[in-house]
């Protein structure tokens, strides 16, 4: 399938902030768990790392990037690499 919908084998590409922990975390699982090709962002790092290595594990793509909200330079590059 391709396009926006949910499931094994869609093409959906979804971006998660705050992915190290708490509802961010649940929200990469729940999105990789349908398919989903995840980008997770935080400060935390290593958090983002432990978890794209589980869901890795899964068989799931997770790339990590480190994003600050506040920061405006980073999100400008986190939009020009998207």
């Amino acid at each position: 399938m391709t396009g926006g919908g949910s499931g094994p084998g869609c093409a959906l590409r979804s971006l998660i902030v705050g992915a190290s922990q708490g509802i961010g975390a649940a929200a990469a699982r729940h999105f990789a768990s349908q398919g989903a090709r995840l980008v997770t962002g935080a400060r935390n790092v290593r958090a983002l790392e432990a978890l794209r290595d589980e869901l890795r594990g899964q068989g799931h793509e997770v790339d990590v990037i480190r994003i600050d909200v506040s920061d405006r330079a980073t999100i400008d590059a986190v939009a020009q690499r998207a």
